[in-house]
This record gives structure tokens, C-alpha cells and sequence, in this order.
């Protein structure tokens, strides 16, 4: 029972993540939307509007001025990973990664992204674009708050900070195929 208990918070997070990928992704995408008077439980058990988290994702995303190219795409490594991209769009002809995250944040302080989050954009990066290695890499975080509705913000990755990531990524990605004694096979 405790253990359950303990766990709930963690669940409650997750399924508000969900959530929010899955309508932005329809939105996106032309088959969704939000309907009035809709409401959402946010992870720490307060009933809101899903449009007060909804439409402040939608307007950053406008404002960012991208060419959504899909989303929700599936993306494999000949090196050996994969993962799902929340969108691959364009920006100024650059091809763009763009990942969700909702996150609890506190009023007033920065949203600040784990680097794991700049190495996840750079490895779908190259997982989407295998073939242009001399190419500008570029990527953003969009911080969906999960305690300030109406709080978002995107996070910008320059083509050196997602080398860089690129490059730790390649090194953890060594450590986890010899822990796991995993070989890609390709």
C-alpha cells in the first residue's frame, strides 16, 4: 500500500504528460482539438481548463515561426537506439527538433533543462537527418508547466551545444550497449 501510494505523484505526472502530447500531437497534426469547457487534472490534484495549457503550447509553438513537418515520428539508429520525436519541423530552411516536456515549475524561477534533454534532441537529430553530418544541427525544448497553467516556454539549442550532446550521447550510448551486451547488428 505504501509503495502504491508512493508511486501515485510519479503516475499522475506521467499521464498529465501524456496527455498533453497526445492533444498537441492532434492538433498539430489537423485531428484534434480542445473542446469548451474541457478540464484537466493537473498532477498535484487541481482541476483546470486543459485550454489554460493547451493554447499557451500552441501560441509559443506559432511563435516560433516552424514548418511542422510530422509529429509524433519514430525514429531508429543504425547506431542502435530509437525513439519518438514530438516534431520535426523547419525554421528558416534549417531542419528543427522540437520535444515537449512538461515539467513542474516554481513561480519566478527559471526552467532550466536537464542535459539529458539537449542530448535527446541532438540524437534525434541525427537519427532524422543520418546523412548530413556537415549540416547546422537545430532543436528546441518546449517547458509545458504542470503547476502554472499558462506557463511555457521553449529552450534553444545551438548547433555547438547539440555537438557537444551529440558527442555524450555517442559515449553513454557505448557505456549502455556494453552494460546491456547489446550489438545493433547493423
Amino acid at each position: 500500500h505504501v509503495i502504491k501510494k508512493a508511486d501515485e505523484p510519479m503516475q499522475l505526472a506521467q499521464d498529465f504528460g501524456t496527455l498533453i502530447h497526445a492533444r498537441l500531437d492532434g492538433i498539430l497534426g489537423g485531428n484534434g482539438s480542445v473542446a469548451e469547457g474541457e478540464m484537466v487534472m493537473l498532477p498535484e490534484g487541481r482541476e483546470v481548463p486543459l485550454a489554460s495549457i493547451i493554447d499557451p503550447a500552441l501560441d509559443v509553438i506559432r511563435e516560433l515561426n516552424l514548418e511542422v513537418q510530422s509529429t509524433e515520428r519514430i525514429l531508429t539508429s543504425r547506431l542502435g537506439y530509437a525513439g519518438t520525436s514530438d516534431m520535426l519541423a523547419t525554421k528558416d530552411g534549417l531542419p528543427i527538433i522540437v520535444d515537449y516536456k512538461t515539467k513542474k515549475t516554481e513561480e519566478g524561477e527559471p526552467i532550466t533543462p536537464y542535459p539529458e534533454q539537449k542530448m535527446q534532441i541532438a540524437a534525434y537529430w541525427r537519427a532524422a537527418h543520418p546523412f548530413q553530418f556537415g549540416s547546422p544541427m537545430g532543436g528546441c525544448n518546449i517547458f509545458i508547466s504542470s503547476t502554472e497553467p499558462g506557463r511555457v516556454e521553449a529552450h534553444w539549442y545551438d548547433n555547438e551545444e547539440l555537438g557537444d550532446a551529440w558527442e555524450t550521447f555517442k559515449a553513454c550510448l557505448v557505456l549502455w550497449k556494453q552494460a546491456k551486451k547489446y550489438e545493433s547488428g547493423w
